[in-house]
């Protein structure tokens, strides 16, 4: 690279988050589960099945909106709500679900009579973060 790049002109495409998947069912294979949502987001890292729960490490494209859940064929009719939680995930805007910006604000995607909602009321809420696995840890 011959020229040095400013920093402004850098811009994060894509980044690696941990996904928690579940609860999952018994009836629902969960490799199964696991290869739908790896083909929701264009493909796994890495994935580990914890109690009720598939935790997979998915490549994100932080421009594009949070994925809230999917939903995935239980049997041969029932149709199963499976909703994701997102490790380490720090901050997105609560209107459109990107973490391109934080702020609803500066959304340009949001419509204008979303700004002025009560968080409660946005499609994207703090419920898609992960809980931290260190709470509750203690260091001796």
């Amino acid at each position: 690279m011959d020229k040095l790049m400013e920093r402004s002109s850098l811009r994060l495409v894509n980044s690696s988050f941990g996904l928690k998947a579940g609860p999952c069912l018994l009836e629902c294979k969960r490799n199964n589960l696991t290869h739908a949502i790896g083909s929701t987001f264009g493909g796994i890292i890495s994935s580990e099945l914890i109690r009720d729960f598939c935790h997979i490490k998915v490549e994100l494209d932080v421009q594009k909106p949070l994925r809230r859940g999917i939903f995935i064929l239980v049997g041969s009719q029932e149709n199963l709500w499976v909703i994701f939680n997102y490790e380490n995930l720090s901050g997105f805007c609560f209107g459109c679900g990107c973490m391109a910006h934080r702020r609803i604000k500066e959304c340009n995607d949001t419509p204008a009579n979303f700004k002025e909602l009560p968080e409660d009321d946005l499609p994207f809420s703090l419920a898609l973060k992960a809980e931290s696995n260190l709470m509750g840890k203690v260091n001796m």
